[in-house]
């Protein structure tokens, strides 16, 4: 857990390994106390022979504040993407 806010800069690398379905046993997640402002790159790497299947959903990171740096909401990477 982070205390308070968190900022990756453009020449940051977050690496978050896959090796299950079961947030925070199976899979790495970021939990952020207040507010997140990210740059840089997210690297996956799977884990363990895990395969990731279809519908799979990772929730990599949790942050308590009511926006992220770009004005999104906390939920907006759970809702369905309009098509």
């Amino acid at each position: 857990m982070i205390g308070g806010d968190l900022t990756l800069g453009s020449g940051s690398a977050l690496e978050i390994e896959l090796g299950g379905t079961i947030t925070g046993d199976e899979y790495d997640v970021v939990n952020v106390a207040r507010n997140a402002a990210l740059a840089g790159t997210l690297d996956l790497a799977l884990i363990d022979g895990f395969e990731p299947g279809f519908g799979d959903v990772f929730t990599v990171m949790t942050f308590g504040g009511g926006q992220s740096r770009w004005g999104l909401p906390r939920d907006a990477a759970s809702r369905p993407k309009a098509e």
